[in-house]
């Protein structure tokens, strides 16, 4: 697939080009930034992308002229996240062990162990909060572990409380969000996906697996190898694939599964209805970072090829960060168009246009004050 088709990644600007390079399977070509460039490219390692630890790791091998203020805020970032990451593993054992005293045994999504197993360190990958995958029967405990440690909704998700145990939160939600005063946030979700009819991350893992809590004694599940890989495909098309993090996840697994374990993904991924994802997900890894391609991997359909050519126009847009006007119909535009089967297409619509009618009856069922309907599309 050439660069015209995928929407001219040879065409990006000079600093994001230099992103991708530092984080691909090829070597950094010499380039001459200026010095906006130069504070450009530190911007989208911070804050657009979110790849401060890796590009770091990169800078440090080679023999780079990166402007010392540049360098400083990006090793700043590095060494912050690597302070979230020791409080992250705290707080999941502290939550792993007063979930597991009231019967709930979280699975735990992305985050640290995730950054444990593809890059082989915590503090190697940006995680800003911790998503539990519970049984919607364990939501009312779990709600009330956290919030017995100082946790309550984000702004957004304060009309939902109330609905813990109505059908409507149920079905037309996938989770709640809540932060504490330190900035601490926890997702704790029932589905795995914001649209009903897709992957249920319960048939693929089964239980999951246990992964170890350092130091503690204490496990905590995370999805198996095959869920992490569809989930985490899954995860970066609803958000347009616009920080580059999320691919770059991809291109990490690419270099440690062989063909054997992605072709069983593969074949994972057609019962549970989210090949073109899948195969989307590794071509667009190829794509940007060079990452392989495994043997015999099918090329995506004219459908997939044209949502590619879209992400990576967006991955771009300056304009287009997740959260933006684009990322909110991407959200629902690649779902719809990259569903397979009439019933993902029907979760999509639903959601688009049921979901907030049906919680603002709820809510005033419950005689809570309705809050702002957010779409849940946009940044994470």
């Amino acid at each position: 697939m050439g660069a015209a088709e995928h929407g001219g990644i040879a065409g990006w600007p000079a600093p994001l080009r230099l992103l991708v390079a530092l984080l691909g399977d090829a070597a950094p070509p010499r380039v001459a930034l200026d010095r906006e460039q130069w504070h450009d490219f530190a911007r989208l390692v911070i804050e657009r992308h979110r790849v401060a630890p890796p590009v770091l790791a990169a800078l440090e091998k080679l023999d780079m002229a990166v402007p010392a203020e540049v360098l400083d805020r990006i090793r700043a970032e590095a060494r912050a996240n690597a302070l979230a990451a020791l409080a992250q593993k705290a707080e999941t054992s502290r939550l792993v062990a007063r979930l597991a005293a009231l019967g709930c045994r979280p699975m735990l999504l992305k985050g640290w162990p995730l950054a444990e197993e593809i890059a082989g360190s915590a503090a190697a990958r940006h995680s800003k909060d911790l998503d539990l995958y519970i049984r919607l029967d364990e939501l009312d405990a779990c709600y009330r572990v956290l919030a017995g440690l100082g946790y309550a909704p984000v702004s957004e998700h304060r009309g939902r409380l109330p609905l813990i145990g109505d059908p409507a939160l149920a079905s037309e939600c996938n989770d709640l969000a809540l932060v504490r005063p330190d900035g601490a946030q926890v997702e704790v979700h029932w589905r795995s996906h914001h649209f009903r009819g897709w992957l249920d991350l319960r048939e693929i893992c089964g239980e999951g697996r246990a992964w170890a809590i350092d130091g503690t004694g204490l496990s905590v599940r995370v999805p198996s190898v095959t869920g992490n890989l569809l989930y985490l495909a899954l995860h970066g098309q609803q958000h347009a694939w616009l920080r580059l993090k999320w691919l770059h996840d991809i291109a990490l697994i690419l270099r440690q599964l062989d063909d054997a374990a992605l072709r069983a993904a593969l074949e994972a991924a057609a019962p549970a209805a989210v090949e073109r994802p899948l195969v989307g997900a590794v071509h667009l890894a190829h794509r940007v970072f060079g990452a392989r391609l495994p043997a015999a991997w099918p090329a995506p359909d004219r459908v997939t090829r044209r949502m590619l050519a879209r992400f990576v126009r967006g991955i771009a847009i300056e304009a287009a960060p997740p959260g933006s006007p684009r990322a909110r119909f991407d959200f629902y535009w690649g779902g719809f168009v990259m569903a397979q089967g009439v019933a993902q297409r029907l979760g999509v619509l639903r959601y688009a246009f049921w979901r907030g009618p049906r919680l603002f009856l709820a809510s005033l069922r419950s005689g809570a004050r309705p809050a702002r309907l957010s779409p849940d599309g946009g940044d994470a």
